[in-house]
């Protein structure tokens, strides 16, 4: 009984829609920049990939991030866009896979991180120019372009910014840039030492629960 049960419940959730496809499997260039320091890298990829209504996800380390696209509040699909100087954009009219004005593109970590550094271009064509918003700073993409030094708050902006630590999510939209995310660098940030402690014990509660029902 309970078991047909479960099976009508998740046939109803289907049906519902509130079983979800997981998010499309991007490509990025990672590296490890030592210290705990990870950058994910959107642009150099063979050819284009395009998210579903879940997004694009890149994980690497333990970590996942994953992209999604809005404007005016509605679902856009998310590009990782293949050509030199691409990454990722949000597909819409008038600007086509750029991230354009009043496009927003979402981030969500799976655990939480201090963002370090991130860089943009300009659909292509450097150097990147034009306003953006991106968490808590509004800026130029001209201060944030993928070439040469990349950007002056590189590796250390969550220490410039206070709103760029302990995130999980943060939105990059623009005001009159037209490009793309080209990387962005993080840290994860540690369990608190008593957190963690707790969740040893707790795992170590269940190990003696499970062994005390099969004994």
């Amino acid at each position: 009984m309970m078991k047909k049960l479960l099976v009508g419940a998740f046939a109803l959730a289907c049906a519902s829609g509130v079983a979800h496809a997981a998010p499309v499997a991007g490509h990025d260039s990672f590296h490890s920049s030592g210290g705990g320091m990870t950058t994910f890298v959107f642009d150099g990829l063979p050819s284009d990939i395009d998210g579903n209504s879940e997004g694009i996800i890149f994980s690497e380390g333990g970590l996942t991030v994953t992209a999604t696209g809005s404007s005016g509040g509605s679902f856009r699909t998310v590009r990782q866009d293949h050509p030199a100087h691409g990454g990722l954009g949000v597909l819409g009219a008038p600007n086509g896979d750029n991230l354009g004005v009043g496009e927003v593109l979402t981030l969500t970590f799976s655990k939480v991180v201090n963002i370090l550094g991130f860089t943009l271009n300009d659909g292509h064509t450097d150097p990147a120019s034009g306003s953006f918003a991106f968490g808590a700073i509004a800026g130029d993409a001209s201060g944030f372009d993928g070439v040469g030094a990349e950007n002056p708050f590189n590796g250390s902006l969550c220490a410039s910014v206070a709103g760029f630590c302990g995130v999980t999510s943060i939105s990059l939209s623009s005001t009159g840039f037209t490009g793309y995310l080209e990387s962005i660098k993080v840290s994860v940030v540690p369990l608190p030492a008593p957190l963690g402690l707790l969740l040893v014990g707790a795992a170590g509660l269940g190990l003696v629960a499970r062994k005390r029902r099969h004994a």
